[in-house]
C-alpha cells in the first residue's frame, strides 16, 4: 500500500524548531519534504542542537540553494512548479523582497499551498517584533499560570508555543491540500505561533474571561487532580474529576467515608476545598511505595500514572510497547533517539527509518531532475548558488 502523502511534495525553507516540527509531521506520513538550506550556515539547529535537528528532520531531503541570488530563485521557482506545498518561516515581508511572496509563487504554480509560519503573523502591530517561545507564551497568558499572583512567572520546560504552532501549521497545510486535491486550487496560510498558543490556552482563557476576578487557583484544579509523593520518595499523578473515579479512589485508599463529606461531594466542591483535600490525601499517599499504589489504582480503575523522569520515559512499559521512542543513526554514524509520529495507521506503510540528511545531500539529484548536467552544477557551485561540496 502507498504511504498516505506519498504523492505530495513539500518545499521547506524553514529553520529551527516550529517549521521543522510541522514538516516532520508531514514527512512521517509519507510526504517528500525537500529542505532548502542556505549554502554555508544551513539550518542553525544543525549546530545549536544536533540531537534535536536529527529528531525533527528525519525522512527529509536536503538541498543547498542561495535564494538571494537570481539564479537560485530561478531554480526554486522551477521546483515550485512541481511541488504541492511551499513552506517558509521568515519574518513578514522577507519573501516579498526576495520576489518569492505568494503572488510570485502562485504565478509559477496556481495550485500551490503556501504556508508562512511566523511569531505574530503577517498583520498586526506586533508582526515585525522578534520573539521566541517564551514571548509567545507571555502574550497568550500561559506564562502567568505557572505561579501564584505576585510571584515571578517561570518558563515551562516545553517549548509549547513552538510545538503548538508547528502542529497548527501542519493541520492548516493538510486542509489546504484537501481543498487542492478536490479541485479548489491553491491557498495562502498565515500561521502564527502566538495564535497557536492562544488556541491551546482556550480551556483556561475562556473561563477566565467569563469571571469577574479570574484567579489562578480558580483555573487550576488540585486536590484529587494533583501530584503526590509516595513512601519511596517518588511521585504519582492523580487525574480524578468524575464522581465515579472519586468513588474508586476512596475505595482504593480505604476511605469510603469521605464520599459523605459535604466538602467533596462534587468535582466543583473538591476544587473549592482543594487544600482540605490535599491535607487528607498527602499523608495517605506517603504510606505506600509508588508501585504499590499503581497496582492498586490500576485494579480499582483510578486515573493515575507515575511521574516519569526523563531517563525513565523510554523504559515505561506502555511507551515501549507503542514504539514511540526509537533510535536512528545519522550520516556520521551517531545514534540519536527519536520520538515517533503521534498516531499509527495499521496496514499502511510509514516512514521513520531515514535519518536527517547531511546538508545538501540531495542537491545533485534534485538538479539532475531539473535537467542540469555536471558542468552546469559545477558552474552553480562556483557562483555560490549551491553550497561548496554539495556535489
Amino acid at each position: 500500500m502507498k504511504r498516505l502523502l506519498e504523492h505530495i511534495c513539500v518545499l521547506d525553507l524553514s529553520r529551527l524548531l516550529p517549521g521543522a516540527y510541522c514538516t516532520q509531521l508531514l514527512a512521517d506520513v509519507g510526504a517528500r519534504v525537500l529542505k532548502i538550506e542556505q549554502p554555508g550556515p544551513g539550518d542553525y539547529m544543525r549546530r545549536l542542537n544536533p540531537a534535536l535537528f536529527g529528531a525533527l528532520n528525519r525522512n527529509k531531503d536536503s538541498m543547498t540553494l542561495n535564494i538571494k541570488l537570481p539564479r537560485g530563485r530561478e531554480i526554486l521557482l522551477r521546483l515550485i512548479k512541481e511541488s504541492n506545498v511551499f513552506f517558509e518561516s521568515f519574518r513578514p515581508g522577507v519573501m516579498d523582497r526576495l520576489g518569492l511572496g505568494y503572488d510570485a509563487v502562485c504565478n509559477a504554480n496556481p495550485e500551490i499551498v503556501y504556508c508562512s509560519l511566523t511569531g505574530y503573523g503577517q498583520a498586526g502591530p506586533g508582526r515585525d517584533r522578534s520573539g521566541h517561545d517564551i514571548n509567545y507564551l507571555s502574550v497568550s497568558g500561559a506564562l502567568s499560570l505557572n505561579v501564584d499572583p505576585g510571584e515571578r512567572p517561570m518558563p515551562p520546560p516545553m517549548p509549547l508555543a513552538d510545538l503548538a504552532g508547528g502542529l497548527a501549521a501542519s493541520h492548516a497545510v493538510l486542509a489546504g491540500l484537501l481543498s487542492q486535491q478536490q479541485g479548489g486550487g491553491g491557498c495562502y496560510i498565515d500561521a502564527a505561533l502566538t495564535d497557536a498558543a492562544l488556541s491551546f490556552m482556550s480551556p483556561r482563557l475562556v473561563p477566565a474571561l467569563h469571571t469577574a476576578k479570574a484567579r489562578r487557583e480558580d483555573l487550576v484544579r488540585g486536590g484529587a487532580y494533583d501530584v503526590y509523593r509516595t513512601r519511596d520518595r517518588r511521585w504519582v499523578s492523580l487525574g480524578v474529576i468524575e464522581d465515579k473515579f472519586w468513588q474508586n479512589l476512596l475505595r482504593a485508599l480505604g476511605r469510603e467515608e469521605l464520599g459523605q463529606d459535604a466538602r467533596f461531594k462534587t468535582d466543583q466542591l473538591r476544587c473549592q476545598h482543594r487544600r482540605d483535600l490535599r491535607f487528607i490525601l498527602e499523608p495517605l499517599m506517603e504510606q505506600q511505595d509508588l508501585q504499590v499504589w499503581m497496582d492498586l489504582f490500576n485494579r480499582e480503575d483510578v486515573p493515575a500514572a507515575p511521574v516519569n523522569r526523563l531517563d525513565e520515559v523510554e523504559q515505561d512499559p506502555h511507551v515501549g510497547f507503542r514504539g514511540m521512542v526509537f533510535q536512528l543513526e545519522d550520516h556520521q554514524g551517531r545514534g540519536f533517539k527519536q520520538v515517533a509520529y503521534p498516531a499509527s495507521f495499521p496496514g499502511i506503510p510509514s516512514d521513520r527509518d531515514r535519518p536527517a540528511p547531511a546538508q545538501g545531500r540531495d542537491t545533485r539529484s534534485v538538479l539532475g531532475s531539473l535537467g542540469f548536467g555536471e558542468e552546469d552544477m559545477h558552474a552553480l557551485e562556483k557562483e555560490g548558488v549551491i553550497g561548496s561540496g554539495s556535489l
